[in-house]
């Protein structure tokens, strides 16, 4: 039996961890025993994340180790002053607390890979250190996240195998890696019979966090005066002062904070995703598996999925409120829902654990 560890910095549950979480109960555990060490044990619908894990087989790690801070100081001037230096400093300290986790882990579980998911930015500390140890590392590239110049010249001295979340992702990362592992994350879709509401007015779902990037402000531009379309936002977060004013004058938005998406892709006609780029948009293909429309902004990912997809009901525009206000004004609900099916088979789980654990065997 190999030991594979792995690794997550994030600070919530998203796409990368429900993909996670099914490999973790899928994964052949008479060959493979997993391992995980994740910076935060956030919560994952009702229970924590150390909880699931065990459950499904894992061992999760916690460790009381602390990583060292700079001082107040010397971090505000070097923020003003010396960038660049700031940026390196700190990777610096992120490299001493990887080599820590790392060496106490290693030493104790015997690891034989260490697969990391999040992107270069996040992961480059743990690159570096899995290079000193000489265990092979996977990342696990889920976000397209553009790298810094000192970034690309460590990244290009180390030794890792990457998965990419989708041909738009491999392209954006491909200056810097050798290999083409393109995996699709799995979609697990239970689907049972529901009736679809018969208003005439429009159900728009934009689960999305409150992030500059999401597009939200271009959103609430293009659906000033529509009377007939309610928006409803699924998240959260902040929004600037004027993102924030505008919302507020709107009287076709409902927040739902967070809920169970699940349930509301039932009940809405389409899906809205408008963000400025996505690695691989999980709401989008969760959407169209539960029969909605989708809007998207013309990321480059979008593209894929209409080509992958059976293409109804899909609209891709560029991402630019009067644009998307010509569009909602010509929307129509959806008369029926059907599970995209060509979608279903491309996202499966068999696939995705087949060639997950293909790139294990390739690696030991």
């Amino acid at each position: 039996m190999k030991n594979i560890l792995y690794i997550d910095t994030g600070y919530e549950a998203g796409g990368g961890t429900k993909s996670f979480l099914y490999l973790l109960e899928f994964l052949d555990k008479t060959k493979y025993k997993p391992f995980v060490f994740f910076k935060n044990d956030y919560k994952v619908g009702d229970k924590f994340l150390s909880e699931i894990v065990k459950e499904k087989g894992g061992e999760f790690i916690k460790l009381n180790i602390k990583k060292k801070k700079l001082s107040k100081i010397k971090k505000e001037l070097l923020r003003v002053f010396m960038k660049n230096i700031l940026e390196k400093e700190l990777f610096r300290i992120r490299v001493d607390y990887a080599n820590e986790i790392l060496k106490v882990i290693v030493n104790k579980y015997k690891i034989d890979i260490i697969h990391l998911n999040n992107h270069f930015s996040t992961n480059l500390e743990y690159i570096y250190i899995a290079n000193q140890l000489k265990i092979p590392v996977i990342q696990h590239l889920r976000k397209n996240s553009k790298l810094k110049k000192w970034e690309i010249e460590i990244l290009n001295k180390q030794k890792f195998t990457s998965i990419c979340v989708s041909k738009a992702t491999y392209n954006f990362y491909k200056p810097y890696i050798l290999d083409k592992n393109i995996i699709y994350n799995p979609f697990i879709i239970n689907l049972k019979p529901y009736k679809k509401d018969n208003s005439n007015k429009i159900k728009i779902l934009f689960p999305a966090n409150y992030l500059e990037n999401k597009g939200h402000k271009i959103v609430f531009e293009a659906i000033k005066n529509l009377d007939n379309i309610t928006l409803y936002l699924a998240g959260s977060g902040k929004f600037d002062n004027n993102t924030e004013k505008l919302k507020n004058s709107l009287q076709n938005v409902v927040e739902l904070g967070f809920v169970n998406l699940d349930e509301w892709y039932k009940k809405v006609d389409y899906v809205i995703s408008f963000s400025e780029k996505e690695g691989l948009p999980r709401v989008v293909i969760e959407g169209l598996l539960y029969g909605c429309g989708i809007i998207c902004s013309d990321y480059e990912v979008s593209f894929e999925i209409f080509e992958l997809s059976s293409k109804k009901d899909f609209f891709i525009i560029k991402r630019d409120s009067k644009i998307l206000n010509k569009l909602l004004k010509n929307l129509i609900p959806i008369s029926e829902k059907k599970p995209d099916e060509k979608l279903k088979q491309i996202f499966s789980l068999d696939s995705y654990i087949q060639k997950i654990e293909n790139l294990y065997k390739s690696l030991l």
